[in-house]
């Protein structure tokens, strides 16, 4: 297996390792086009997703909006 990870919402993606993730994302509308090859780890519960990294909660401005993922829903 092979992980990818949206840069816009931090969620990880898993595929067979023989799978070509760019033909992949190229041809399914519902796979979104940020993926990458590089993974950053949740370092715990109290982390959520901010700018590309994780961020303590306890860190965050009062208005953080939880990202939202570009694929459009259908």
């Amino acid at each position: 297996m092979k992980h990818y990870q949206d840069i816009e919402t931090g969620l990880i993606y898993a595929f067979e390792d023989d799978v070509d993730v760019n033909i992949l994302i190229s041809n399914n509308r519902n796979l979104p086009k940020s993926l990458s090859e590089i993974v950053v780890e949740k370092p715990s519960e109290n982390h959520v997703w901010y700018k590309g990294s994780w961020m303590d909660k306890n860190k965050l401005r009062k208005d953080y909006i939880v990202p939202t993922s570009s694929v459009p829903i259908y």
